[in-house]
């Protein structure tokens, strides 16, 4: 669905003057709270809603199962490396990790998961 007010925000952010860019966002927000609101407090006790909801989303489960596979099959690497540096940086023993994976290390540098500083 095209959202036209970030196409409008994207576009002339730079052209506005300060207030309507608050008048604008506090108006975002106000949306954005409504619709939470409404989905907690009328949709989802709806059965119907909920019966329909449960049916889209096993639909796109379906269609969608073999682009999960083939995204986790190209980074594969890059997710290993990130599991094995946050189970190292949950330990408190990140030198650890550069010193027995060096090439991990450096491919998520490379992908900016982490800097060379850390």
């Amino acid at each position: 669905m095209f959202n036209i007010f970030k196409y409008f925000l994207c576009i002339s952010i730079y052209n506005m003057e300060e207030e309507l860019i608050t008048k604008l966002l506090n108006a975002h927000k106000r949306r954005i709270e409504y619709n939470r609101n409404k989905y907690h407090n009328e949709r989802k006790h709806d059965d119907e809603f909920m019966k329909q909801n449960r049916e889209r989303s096993k639909q796109h489960y379906i269609n969608n199962k073999d682009k999960k596979h083939d995204y986790y099959d190209k980074n594969k690497e890059y997710i290993n490396a990130k599991t094995s540096y946050n189970y190292y940086k949950r330990k408190n023993e990140i030198e650890k990790f550069k010193n027995k994976f060096p090439e991990k290390y450096k491919l998520l540098i490379k992908h900016n998961f982490i800097t060379e500083t850390e």
